[in-house]
């Protein structure tokens, strides 16, 4: 396929988009949490070049070091899988991080600091994160649309708006990211990472409710400080309303439907189709 450029002045150029395949963006946040009010504007300038063509973004990322933008390995790990969900959510069809290995080991240059993998070789935590997030993820078949879910949430603080994005698997699972989108870093401080995080506001408690659907079990995935991978059980009451603890850091939920026990003297029901209705509070 032909990628369109991505350039700051698309309405300079006008539609070309019988010239490309996809359109092109570069939506770096600037060393800050990457929300939809950035990338829905990104879109909209884009498509006065690329018209209704799919978009795609070359380059997308953060960095770590002691520059303003450079950020602590821990909030990199939270941004990076942030932004893929992100990203997705907003039908950006590809994102390539920028880049895969730092460039040297010069830890007050942004871009020498940029990869997932240091200049020695050595995994950061959020390439870690990535790797184990899209093996979780990844399906081994073709995707042919199932049965939608309806899901909504339960209320939460209103300093810390709630993001989800919704993908099932040809199993029929559901794989549902949850996550805060709260700011973890400044970058406009300066000094060595860390010294100037914005304090990470604690979990909180919120709640599934599932409608339509009966729900045998969900499980819960999560990477720890160094992007290993940790699941536990959560329960579900009465198949339909499960408590969760939402914070910064993704949280990734298998979500398997099953069937509603039958009433006494009543036949078991499966669950009837469901208009596909996700509110996020």
């Amino acid at each position: 396929p032909v990628y369109g450029p991505s350039v700051l002045n698309t309405a300079a150029i006008g539609n070309i988009s019988q010239y490309m395949d996809y359109g092109n963006i570069h939506d770096y946040s600037g060393g800050y949490n990457l929300t939809s009010p950035q990338i829905v504007p990104a879109l909209a300038t884009e498509s006065l070049m690329s018209g209704s063509k799919p978009v795609v973004a070359s380059e997308n990322g953060y960095a770590t070091g002691s520059t303003g933008q450079g950020m602590p390995n821990s909030v990199m790990l939270d941004y990076a899988q942030r932004l893929f969900f992100e990203q997705f959510a907003n039908n950006v069809k590809r994102t390539m991080w920028y880049e895969f290995l730092d460039e040297s080991n010069k830890v007050n240059d942004y871009w020498n600091n940029s990869g997932l993998v240091t200049a020695t070789f050595q995994e950061k935590p959020a390439y870690v994160a990535l790797k184990n997030v899209m093996a979780l993820l990844k399906d081994q078949t073709p995707y042919t649309p199932r049965t939608p879910l309806n899901v909504s949430f339960g209320n939460q603080p209103l300093s810390e708006a709630l993001n989800t994005l919704l993908l099932q698997k040809n199993d029929g699972s559901y794989w549902l990211a949850v996550w805060s989108d709260t700011s973890e870093w400044n970058p406009a401080n300066t000094g060595v990472p860390g010294s100037y995080p914005v304090p990470a506001p604690s979990p909180y408690s919120n709640s599934m409710n599932f409608l339509g659907t009966y729900i045998s079990s969900i499980t819960q995935y999560q990477v720890d400080a160094t992007g290993a991978m940790t699941s536990q059980p959560v329960a579900v009451a009465n198949g339909s309303t499960a408590q969760i603890s939402v914070s910064g850091r993704p949280e990734i939920f298998k979500i398997v439907p099953g069937v509603a026990p039958a009433a006494p003297g009543a036949p078991a029901v499966a669950n009837p189709a469901a208009h596909w209705s996700l509110d996020e509070g």
